[in-house]
């Protein structure tokens, strides 16, 4: 791939929600016919290559690419799927 088509995919990675990046590695997760295969495949993967890596580096660009041009500490507009079930579970 050229350096042109290398920047236009990463951004198109970037612009993933989390879900959809979960779901992206998964799809690429099925290709192998077990979890054994799919392991060798990333086994010898730098750690920024790996998919937990490549997850977690996709998550935060979501993130941050949402919550561009806030203030540093602004949370009043940030989901949280934690939220409802810790303030149930977490006040007792």
């Amino acid at each position: 791939m050229t350096s042109a088509a290398d920047r236009r995919l990463a951004k198109l990675e970037s612009a993933l929600s989390p879900r959809e990046a979960v779901l992206a590695w998964l799809v690429e997760a099925q290709q192998f016919p077990s979890l054994v295969d799919h392991a060798r495949s990333i086994v010898e993967l730098p750690v920024e290559a790996a998919p937990l890596g490549v997850i977690g580096a996709r998550i935060e660009a979501a993130v941050r690419a949402a919550m561009k041009g806030q203030p540093s500490g602004t949370r009043s507009d940030a989901p949280s799927a934690m939220a409802p079930s810790c303030s149930r579970s977490c006040s007792s």
